[in-house]
């Protein structure tokens, strides 16, 4: 992530981190319905 002031210039997410992260919170949210 790169910062320019307050302002984020440029953010590389890691794409399999975040992906498992949004699988886990779907299968919670799953389970709670």
């Amino acid at each position: 992530m790169e910062l320019s002031g307050e302002s984020v210039k440029k953010c590389d997410p890691h794409i399999g981190l975040l992906h498992r992260g949004t699988e886990k919170l779907i299968e919670y949210k799953t389970y709670l319905q």
